[in-house]
């Protein structure tokens, strides 16, 4: 089955006491429900928002109480040295791009240009390298870069200004020579004889074509460091392979146990790892020691194109830590309690400002839902009276026009004409059950149903539904089946409108079974009360309408007739439950509970059969 039974009947009040430990067990709900609802009020929000800053505090503590504030020390300074190294990047880079802009005013110069200009064939002579190694000495004086050569169009070597005797680095592999040599200007780093030296490419072109490139470059020595340590605030040292070639740092202990550490490879930023968030990894700096003095080291790789060795270079700051780690808890707590106030009254000052809006806000939005649901239902209530005024005048009017004709007023009537009157009268009492269908939901709606509650045989009413029924079940040879209790009195019915309750979910029935369908009427004892059931092979009901009944405004099957069966039905008490089955058709259910816990005896079931 789809569905199962719902057999839900309404709790009756009853004048006896109820076990004492079921009384127990429902005054703790009870007062377990008012805890939750306080948890949920204002106050407990309020209290919450005071305590949680308390409970960080102390969490605070405990957090310092297990590090201790030297480590704190070492990772603040390790993080400013960390933010300060991409200076010491565009200090850098601001120096290449110099040294482009000069080699760009050389290249263009007659004298240079003419020079390197003369035919290949004559590159291969002394005089001609001896007139090029001057005019490129004479540049050199006025550019002040101890780097300066030029190579050809390949990248081969043709002359340098100042040729070193020993520990001259080819440069025509270098990837800023490349660089060049494809059109572009390109900057990089030169070691030769363990100095650095910051390096410019500019290609030199004759008309379009490059017929060489230009080198120029400047120390990256102590000088430079000098520059880098005023601006950052921190000492600085540039390693090659590892080994400290130019430092701010005078000789002492400290530069000797950096510059041991570098050449063993053992610090910390050797290995090539990303910091995050700004935050150097545990093991991305170094913490030195001497003579009660503190330092951390924060090792970088130097970042661009370089030939001759691996380039880095190093930060170092004094770190100033507290001496004492109660002193630093101390000032901790000091700042959480303050810090946990000032957010307790923020928190419950921002609680309660949320919580009155929220409050105001939910009253006006449910009053002007109120307004909006009691406006709609006004206008339905109003439309659905109006409609039944509309369809019951012209259908009574119709129906005592049939009457008349039929009784002869206009004559005798041929067998056709009968039948045809007999049609038209059948659909004049469809529109007028319809417009008292409308009727009814319209007082239902409106609380306005006038109901005489008496004692009622139920038997009584569900055969008289049942007589109304077998004629125009017979037309579609529906067979009618009928199986009632006798004396099946319910003490607190209205016998008028129960019985057009019944009536309208028994022609609901037979309009929608097919021809030949069956249709089955019944009504028994319950524990609590009486159950009416009728049962139907007609089209299964839909989804919506399953079990026990919320809405029935809905179209299809959930008709006028189960709208108003349903609002009679509550009106006594009761209610309606529906069980539909694939292919077996559907159940309804009326359950009317007795007023009280009496309940009349049970009597045998006399199963009766309407003719079809």
């Amino acid at each position: 089955m789809r569905s199962r039974w719902k057999l839900r009947l309404p709790i009756l009040a009853c004048g006896n006491p109820i076990h004492p430990l079921v009384a127990r067990i429902a005054g703790i709900s009870m007062r377990n429900a008012s805890k939750l609802r306080f948890l949920a009020s204002p106050t407990a929000l309020v209290f919450g928002a005071a305590l949680v800053p308390v409970l960080v505090a102390a969490g605070w503590a405990l957090v310092a109480l297990s590090h201790h504030p030297d480590n704190e020390s070492d990772q603040l300074a390790a993080r400013s040295l960390s933010r300060a190294a991409p200076a010491v990047e565009e200090a850098l880079t601001r120096e290449g791009e110099e040294l482009e802009r000069l080699g760009v005013m050389i290249v263009r110069n007659p004298q240079f240009f003419a020079v390197l200009n003369l035919p290949r064939s004559d590159r291969a002579q002394a005089d001609f390298k001896n007139a090029l190694e001057n005019v490129l000495r004479d540049f050199q004086r006025d550019a002040d870069t101890p780097i300066f050569e030029v190579t050809d169009e390949t990248g081969a070597l043709l002359a340098r200004a100042l040729e070193p005797a020993t520990g001259t680095t080819d440069v025509s592999g270098a990837p800023f020579v490349r660089t060049a040599l494809a059109g572009r200007t390109g900057q990089g780093y030169i070691v030769e004889k363990g100095r650095v030296y910051r390096v410019a490419a500019v290609p030199v072109t004759a008309g379009g074509p490059i017929i060489g490139v230009l080198c120029l470059g400047r120390l990256v020595g102590n000088e430079t460091a000098e520059l880098l340590k005023s601006a950052i605030g921190c000492d600085v040292a540039f390693t090659v392979s590892d080994e400290i070639q130019a430092t701010t740092l005078t000789p002492s202990p400290l530069r000797k146990i950096l510059a041991q550490r570098s050449s063993e490879r053992s610090l910390a930023g050797s290995r090539s790892r990303k910091p995050k968030n700004g935050v150097p990894p545990p093991d991305s700096f170094d913490v030195i020691g001497i003579a009660g003095a503190r330092f951390v080291a924060v090792r970088q790789p130097l970042q661009g194109q370089s030939i001759g060795g691996e380039l880095a270079y190093l930060l170092i700051r004094p770190v100033t830590s507290v001496s004492s780690p109660v002193a630093a808890i101390r000032d901790e707590l000091l700042y959480a309690g303050s810090a946990g106030f000032l957010l307790a009254l923020l928190g419950g000052a921002s609680v309660a400002i949320v919580t009155y809006r929220r409050r105001r806000r939910a009253e006006d939005a449910h009053r002007a839902e109120v307004h909006r649901l009691t406006e709609v239902n006004r206008v339905r209530t109003g439309f659905i009276a109006s409609a039944s005024e509309e369809v019951l005048e012209p259908a009574n009017a119709i129906r005592t026009v049939i009457e008349l004709i039929e009784e002869g007023a206009l004559g005798e009537l041929s067998g056709p004409q009968v039948e045809g009157f007999i049609s038209m009268r059948s659909g004049a009492e469809r529109l007028i059950r319809a417009g008292n269908d409308l009727a009814n939901l319209s007082l239902l709606d409106r609380n306005e149903l006038a109901l005489s509650f008496g004692p009622a045989d139920v038997a009584g009413l569900v055969e008289d539904a049942a007589v109304v029924v077998v004629p125009i079940a017979s037309e579609r040879k529906q067979s009618v089946m009928i199986s009632v209790e006798p004396q099946l009195v319910h003490p607190r019915v209205d016998p008028g409108h129960l019985s057009k309750a019944i009536l309208n979910l028994a022609l609901n029935a037979a309009r929608f079974s097919p021809d030949g369908g069956r249709i089955e009427m019944g009504a028994r004892r319950m524990d609590l009360g009486i159950r009416i059931y009728i049962s139907d092979t007609g089209t299964e009901l839909p989804d919506g309408v399953q079990g026990t009944i919320p809405e029935l405004h809905d179209s299809g099957r959930t008709g006028l007739g189960l709208a108003v069966a349903l609002g009679i039905v509550e009106a006594h008490g009761g209610s309606v439950h529906v069980l539909s089955q694939p292919d077996s058709g559907n159940i309804i259910t009326i359950e009317l509970p007795y007023p009280n816990r009496d309940v009349a005896p049970l009597q045998a079931e006399e199963p009766l059969r309407l003719a079809s």
